[in-house]
């Protein structure tokens, strides 16, 4: 687990509208993503909250997470994390690349992009975040329809929907 230190740029912290499926707003999915080395579609990923020498920090923190640990959830689908100092709530990036991107660990190149960056201070919380977004990605099935999504609503109003339960054999 990698932990950065530093403030947030707080561009769209706080948006209204926000979602609390797993710390995910709309201004926070991209679609459409170029099909770059993977840090580098790591800092497009996250534009929308930080920038400057702080996206580069949270983005190298993201890809040596990446190049540590495995981070596929399922083969097309990476979901890279890292906890840091200077933001209060878990926030969770979403993003699609028809193309793929290669990541270290992973199967297949990435077709669905997912990052977690959540305070350095709660690692629970981080846990948890971190198995919502994995319950709804194996929930969803075709990764290829997901990554077809045409805009960032498109692939928000998936992530919004109710994932089905755990069957109570398996949480027992």
């Amino acid at each position: 687990m990698n932990v950065v230190e530093g403030p947030v740029n707080g561009a769209g912290a706080g948006a209204p509208g926000a979602s609390e499926v797993a710390g995910l707003v709309p201004e926070r999915v991209t679609v459409r993503l170029p099909r770059v080395p993977y840090r580098e579609a790591l800092e497009a990923l996250l534009r929308p909250e930080f920038d400057g020498p702080r996206l580069r920090e949270v983005a190298g923190g993201l890809a040596e997470a990446a190049g540590e640990t495995p981070s596929q959830l399922v083969p097309g689908v990476v979901f890279p994390s890292v906890r840091i100092d200077g933001i209060d709530e878990p926030m969770v990036f979403a993003g699609a690349c028809p193309e793929g991107i290669v990541f270290p660990h992973a199967t297949e190149p990435a077709k669905l992009l997912f990052a977690l960056v959540s305070p350095k201070d709660d690692p629970e919380e981080h846990l948890e975040h971190l198995a919502e977004v994995a319950r709804r990605v194996a929930a969803a099935g075709d990764v290829d329809r997901l990554c077809r999504c045409s805009t960032p609503a498109e692939l928000f109003a998936w992530f919004r929907r109710e994932p089905p339960a755990i069957p109570p054999e398996v949480t027992a």
